[in-house]
């Protein structure tokens, strides 16, 4: 009995933050996921996400590491490529990122709108990059430090729903099928109104 009572003291904890389950299980950081900022960017597809190269490293390594081994590499020297970030881990980084896109949402995920799946796009910094359209909205989101999370679909079969969650196939709203969630708004909308203006004022054409 008193076995019983220390076992579950270790795993429970004096409080919920203190036991194994919560330290080791519950806040385990997900090797494959990632969290960041969001900010937006006109060059991106609707379908494209900008994700940190540095973020997209750590998130595909199994990936990019398997790739190598299926072209031959021995595991530890697949391994030793990844980690020094050789040309032909960059090649494999590439393609699997076209490959397998991401499944990326903004807690609290209280509807579908709130998951997407998007095709990484490789860039420089830290922020995480959506195309400038995409909205508000659809995840009641906004570029003030809005943050969102990034996981990579592992099975064949998680793959193919996180391509059927691309943008283009959530273009518009459950409630009213003829309402579009993706448009120009807010800073967008402003930022037309001053090209427009600018133009008028110069005699060109709109």
């Amino acid at each position: 009995l008193e076995f019983r009572r220390v076992l579950f003291r270790s795993l429970a904890g004096r409080n919920p933050k203190e036991g194994y389950v919560q330290s080791k299980l519950l806040s385990k950081r997900q090797d494959l996921s990632g969290r960041g900022t969001v900010i937006p960017d006109i060059n991106l597809n609707m379908d494209e996400l900008g994700v940190p190269e540095d973020m997209a490293w750590s998130m595909y390594e199994p990936f990019v590491v398997g790739r190598l081994v299926r072209k031959g590499y021995p595991a530890v020297q697949a391994k030793k490529m990844f980690e020094d970030k050789h040309p032909a881990a960059k090649r494999e980084l590439e393609a699997e990122v076209k490959a397998r896109p991401v499944i990326w949402n903004r807690a609290p995920t209280l509807h579908r709108f709130n998951i997407i799946g998007s095709y990484p796009k490789l860039i420089k910094g830290k922020s995480i990059r959506i195309p400038g359209t995409w909205p508000e909205e659809g995840m009641n989101m906004d570029y003030d430090g809005d943050a969102i999370q990034i996981h990579v679909p592992v099975s064949p079969g998680a793959v193919a729903e996180a391509k059927k969650l691309t943008l283009p196939n959530m273009l518009f709203s459950d409630k009213i099928k003829s309402a579009l969630l993706v448009k120009p708004q807010h800073e967008a909308v402003y930022g037309l109104h001053k090209l427009h203006d600018a133009a008028s004022k110069k005699g060109g054409r709109s």
